[in-house]
């Protein structure tokens, strides 16, 4: 099955001995700070800049007036990646720039460690002597020998001649670094994607193979970026090298733009070189578009555009449907995820829709005492729980029951949540089941393959009252004695106390574990405390290793009234 990427874009850096990957040190996916973050600047004043004119591409660009004739030093002030031990990797970084005077000069160097210092120091590939007053120049800067194993940075270094002494301002966007195998600049755009089609449906469906990338100095394929506009269009658009884009826009990079008559927005990009499938949720079945599909590689180069016009999709239809039960316990008045449903559909046009899930409590021990209500809850594609989209709700379980929904499927695995409120007043030690014995999807039902999988939930009571630990007597729950401490203090930290709780500790026991960390606090009125119980020598407890910053072998964290007493 073809990955499905999200529309937020995000920059991943891993420098791998030919498996390289570019960071974008670019000031339009930095906060609007002075000096930008994680920047630095030894002489002049660092601004930022959001109007037209100065801003090549993204939200902002930076820029530095005034430096000096000597010129400014402009540093990251940590490391920005890490070249390997196995490599022999040359560095090459890239920015654009520009002077509002034709006095203007920038050039790009590596920081090494945490020396500022500008290598190489002279001009080198594609930085001019003066910068243009009028557009953005691009500047290339390669280490003049491979790299040692270790950890870089990006400095450049900008100046005004002495002729035009005051009133130079150097605006600077979009600078990138790369290792790469090869000493020449990569300013090749991969090849252009092939075989792209998009269907009508909900959603819109977008596929695509990658081109190739296989220049000897290639810096290899990064990703894609897939845009988007209103109607039929006939010319492509041409993005821009070294730009970032991205469908939250903001700081983040270009989320949209106009380009001979057309306004085309991004609705996806990724870092992920591999994906050649993209679900568009955003779009409207109704309106006509065109969509834009381009490679990139790690330099920032963007290949040609190819447009591809929506067609109508294959029907959706039902392939199957499971149930995972999440077992385990839960705290009478909390919320506990019973059971997942997950269910599978190809095709995107036409779309099923979920109307009703019919389940059953049967293996609960007294559902209609124990549980307020049960819900549904819908995370789409996502197989991690979140309760933003409430698809349904029934009160007072008991038995069999059914959930009403109206949930629009989407192609690929949809994924819903199946979760009980639990009185207050549940009763200690009761448990809790779930089963899904159908779902109405569209005018059919269907029967999932696992309807009532093993297992139930246990509800545990916040303690209140007097406890053993002993390790010689039973344990489980409604025996009020624990095997150890351990035991003891991890039921305290997940269910809590509504009174005062003492643990009387059986003399003569030896207790062996890592850190005790204890997180759940007495009050005044309900303190908590650990005796010794019975006759014979105090209980004993023995540490091991510690965890983290939890060295010892008990740690009160952030608790109050907690007492041991009687035991070494």
């Amino acid at each position: 099955m073809k990955k499905i990427f999200s529309l937020l874009f995000c920059i991943v850096l891993v420098f791998l001995y030919q498996n390289v990957k570019a960071q974008n040190l670019g000031f339009e996916a930095t906060p609007a700070t002075l000096p930008p973050a994680n920047w630095a600047a030894v002489t002049g004043t660092w601004n930022t800049s959001s109007s037209i004119p100065d801003v090549r591409s993204g939200s902002q660009s930076m820029f530095i007036t005034d430096p000096a004739t000597t010129g400014t030093t402009i540093g990251t002030t940590n490391p920005f990646f890490v070249v390997p031990t196995s490599s022999t990797q040359f560095i090459i970084s890239m920015a654009w720039a520009k002077s509002n005077l034709p006095n203007g000069v920038l050039y790009l160097g590596f920081r090494s460690g945490s020396t500022n210092t500008l290598n190489p120091t002279a001009a080198t590939t594609g930085q001019p002597v003066n910068l243009s007053t009028t557009s953005y120049n691009r500047i290339i800067s390669v280490s003049a020998t491979t790299v040692a194993a270790g950890s870089y940075g990006v400095s450049m270094r900008a100046f005004r001649n002495a002729t035009n002494p005051t009133g130079t301002s150097i605006f600077i966007d979009d600078v990138i670094a790369y290792a790469s195998t090869s000493n020449i600049p990569d300013t090749i755009s991969p090849d252009k994607i092939s075989a792209p089609f998009v269907y009508i449906g909900s959603p819109y469906v977008v596929e695509w193979a990658n081109g190739l990338d296989t220049a000897s100095n290639s810096s290899r394929r990064k990703g894609v970026v897939i845009l988007r506009t209103t109607g039929t269009v006939t010319i492509a658009p041409v993005l821009n090298s070294q730009a970032t884009y991205s469908s939250s826009g903001g700081v983040l990079g270009i989320s949209s733009f106009s380009q001979a008559g057309n306004t085309w927005q991004v609705v996806g990009a990724t870092t992920d070189s591999s994906i050649t499938s993209f679900n568009d949720l955003a779009a409207t079945p109704s309106t006509t578009y065109t969509y834009a599909i381009v490679n990139y590689d790690n330099a920032h180069n963007y290949s040609d555009a190819v447009l591809v016009t929506p067609i109508p999709g294959p029907s959706m239809t039902y392939l199957n449907s499971n149930l995972n039960k999440l077992i385990g316990n839960v705290r009478n008045g909390a919320t506990f995820v019973m059971n997942r449903i997950s269910i599978q559909t190809n095709g995107n046009s036409n779309p099923l829709w979920v109307t009703k899930f019919n389940l059953s409590t049967l293996g609960s021990t007294n559902p209609s005492s124990d549980v307020l209500r049960a819900r549904v809850f819908g995370t789409r594609g996502s197989s991690t729980f979140d309760s933003t989209r409430l698809v349904g709700t029934f009160n007072s379980p008991n038995g069999a029951f059914s959930i009403t929904a109206s949930d629009t499927l989407l192609p690929g695995t949809n994924f819903y949540w199946l979760v009980y409120d639990v009185n207050p007043g549940a009763a200690n030690c009761n448990t809790l089941d779930e089963n899904c014995d159908s779902i109405n999807i569209s005018s059919i039902i269907y029967t999932p393959s696992v309807t009532a999988p093993t297992g139930t939930v246990s509800i545990n009571s916040q303690l209140n009252g007097v406890y053993t630990i002993n390790p010689a007597l039973p344990v489980g729950c409604g025996t009020n004695n624990f095997a150890s401490i351990l035991e003891a203090v991890n039921y305290l930290n997940n269910f809590g106390t509504s009174g005062p709780v003492t643990f009387n500790v059986a003399a003569g026991n030896s207790f062996t574990h890592a850190p005790v960390i204890l997180s759940s606090t007495g009050s005044l009125t309900a303190p908590i405390v650990f005796q010794k119980g019975g006759i014979g020598s105090n209980p004993v407890v023995y540490g091991i290793n510690g965890i983290g910053t939890a060295d010892g072998l008990i740690v009160l964290n952030g608790v109050n009234y907690v007492t041991f007493d009687g035991i070494d």
